[in-house]
């Protein structure tokens, strides 16, 4: 079976970072990227067994927040040029980690 990364015509390995996102907004690092893929993680208290600590963040491209990443989820592989051209921002006074991998 050949990989993904193959298919797409990328090169070496993934790479991995965290955001943390804010209320205010925050854009990925400035690094040249062909693809990237968003996740939302996140734990579970032991003594609550609900989710009500997830966070829900919105994303998009440029500052145009036009997406949804819920709690536990992750994005496709997003086509961009640069990182930083996508931009995320949490719900007012939420702080939330966001992590993302990219290929070059």
């Amino acid at each position: 079976m050949t990989p993904v990364s193959q298919l797409l015509g990328l090169e070496g390995r993934p790479q991995s970072g965290s955001a943390v996102v804010t209320d205010k907004g925050v854009r990925l690092p400035d690094e040249a990227a062909r693809f990237v893929m968003l996740e939302n993680w996140y734990v579970l208290d032991d003594d609550l067994l609900t989710n009500a600590h997830a966070i829900d963040v919105l994303w998009g491209y440029n500052g145009t927040y036009s997406h949804w990443l819920r709690a536990g989820g992750s994005t496709a592989l997003l086509p961009v040029n640069n990182l930083n051209f996508i931009s995320l921002r949490s719900k007012p006074g939420e702080t939330i980690t966001i992590y993302f991998s990219w290929y070059k």
